[in-house]
């Protein structure tokens, strides 16, 4: 299946370097799903409510997202929030990724709905292994065989 065929992996987070971090380590991972990224909560539920951001069209529904929880406009629970109550985030597994290590942001974040909870990046080598065990745990992501180097 060619990447542009895949359903695409879904970034929202606020923070050009963090975004850059998820895809360095995504890479890194060897996935071949298209990355779409959004800067926060708010343009990420046009295009799940739209089917389609203008400039980036897939041809399938994303698979993954990558959820801060700290965004301007609108935060990832919010965001979670909205996805449960609006059945908009039926099959997409949500990992929330987060500066916070509170127990009670984890739980929360796992009631409304997230599949994984991976705080920020405790380091490059680690966060890539992190990465790479949370694509694992949820599937739905095309990834070639073979090591997954450090983000």
């Amino acid at each position: 299946m060619t990447a542009a065929r895949l359903p695409p992996i879904l970034i929202a987070d606020d923070d050009a370097d963090d975004q850059f971090l998820l895809r360095r380590a995504l890479q890194k991972a060897k996935v071949e799903n298209p990355i779409v990224t959004f800067n926060d909560g708010d343009d990420l539920l046009q295009f799940l409510t739209a089917g389609t951001a203008p400039e980036q069209s897939h041809g399938a529904p994303p698979c993954l997202l990558f959820l801060d929880l700290n965004m301007p406009r609108m935060t990832g629970f919010d965001v979670l929030a909205t996805l449960a109550h609006a059945k908009l985030g039926r099959g997409l597994k949500t990992v929330v990724v987060s500066s916070s290590s509170r127990e009670e942001d984890v739980e929360r974040a796992k009631r409304l709905g997230a599949s994984e909870y991976l705080i920020k990046f405790p380091g490059p080598e680690t966060f890539g292994r992190i990465v790479a065990d949370a694509l694992e745990k949820v599937g739905g992501v095309e990834a070639k065989r073979g090591s997954q180097d450090a983000a």
